[in-house]
This record gives structure tokens, sequence and C-alpha cells, in this order.
């Protein structure tokens, strides 16, 4: 007879498991959607042997849409990663952590260290004249 503990061992093998796989695809997203524009060129020159092989002459086909999904596939995969802080864009705030009143004065909630109140203010004023903020 399986005992509970079994169940228990089990469940948290998986757990571990999926939290690895979960790791290995939100880290391997940026360079997956890097390397297939890279490999692009060298995917359309074998379509295009083989479709000249196929059909005997040079013709233009379906496969004229294959670059236009792979680049759109890359830049979802782009925009992905940079949103959750693993592209090449800095990782955005969901909000400000400092406040900024009329006379220009520079706040925070208590909770949060003194030393890194210039350093965050400065970066997030960056963020809004990039657009980002």
């Amino acid at each position: 007879m399986v005992s509970k503990r079994f169940f228990k061992i089990l469940r948290a093998i998986l757990r571990e498991l999926l939290n690895i796989i979960s790791y290995i695809i939100s880290n391997s997203i940026y360079p997956i959607s890097k390397l297939l524009v890279i490999c692009l060129p060298y995917i359309m020159w074998y379509i295009g042997i083989q479709t000249y092989i196929d059909r005997g002459y040079f013709t233009i086909g379906g496969e004229l849409f294959i670059p236009f999904i792979v680049f759109l596939i890359s830049w979802f995969l782009r925009s992905f990663a940079d949103k959750i802080g693993k592209g090449e864009a800095p990782p955005i705030p969901n909000k400000r952590f400092t406040t900024e009143d009329g006379d220009g004065e520079v706040s925070c909630e208590y909770e949060r260290l003194q030393e890194m109140l210039l350093f965050v203010n400065d970066y997030e004023k960056w963020l809004e004249r990039k657009g980002l903020l």
C-alpha cells in the first residue's frame, strides 16, 4: 500500500521539476528570439534550395511569408522577455517608489531605504524621459 508520505514526496518532486522548467523557459526566451532572427537566412536558403529542386525553377510561393511570421514570433518573445525583466530593456517598477511635490521635494514611505532615495528618483526620471514609466 502506498503511503501518504510517498505522495507528499512525489508532489514535492513534481513541484520542483515545474519550477526548474519555468526558470529555464523564462531565462531562455530572449536568446531564443535572437536565435530565430540569426537562423532565418539559413532556413530560407534551405527552403529556396528545396523548392528549386522540387519545382525545377525559381518561383515565389507561400514561403515568402515565413520571414514575416518568424519576425512576429521573435518580436513577441523579445517583448515578453522585456516585460518579465529578462530582456534588454531595464526592469520597470509597477509604481513609483518616490513622490515629488510641487516644490521639488522628493519623499518616499518610511520603510524605504533613505540612501536609495535620490538614486531611485533619478532612475524614474530617466524612465519618464524615455517614455517607459
